[in-house]
């Protein structure tokens, strides 16, 4: 189903089964607020002649039609758990979040977390283990061409 909407002066459509937003101009946005499938282009054409152009309805059609063949708009429903159990890269890791640092400089004497030592001592990861992470995401990528680190500390 696509759902379209106005928000801050421009126009969207949101393809809700492949997740695909789409920025609209005026005509494209009037073209898919009418139907919930592509129609035939004469009957589009037969709608909106009075307010656009043949050659504007045609430009705005062709672009909404390709976006249907490439999937992003109209595009079927399929079951999560199907599509889940169907990727490929199931066994893949593409992204880490590196927590180097579980330690508050505050030293709040009312903290829940121990005046912000967390009861382990005020420490950051070591390097072996880091080393160790990124080595575990690197071999457990599978094919991905982009992983990422992302580095996170508990210290204010």
């Amino acid at each position: 189903m696509v759902h379209t909407f106005t928000m801050n002066g421009y126009n969207f459509a949101v393809d809700g089964n492949s997740g695909s937003i789409h920025v609209l101009d005026d005509i494209s946005y009037q073209l898919l607020s009418s139907m919930q499938e592509l129609v035939p282009l004469n009957d589009v054409i037969k709608h909106f002649n009075t307010r656009y152009s043949y050659k504007e309805i045609k430009e705005a059609y062709d672009e909404i039609k390709s976006l249907k063949e490439q999937g992003l708009l109209f595009s079927i429903p399929q079951n999560i758990e199907e599509m889940v159990l169907a990727k490929k890269d199931a066994d893949s890791i593409k992204a880490l979040c590196l927590h180097v640092s579980h330690d508050c400089n505050l030293s709040c004497e009312y903290c829940f977390a121990s005046k912000g030592d967390y009861k382990s001592g005020r420490r950051l990861m070591t390097k072996d283990i880091a080393l160790k992470a990124v080595d575990y995401l690197v071999s457990n990528s599978s094919y991905r061409h982009n992983i990422e680190i992302d580095f996170s500390a508990e210290n204010l």
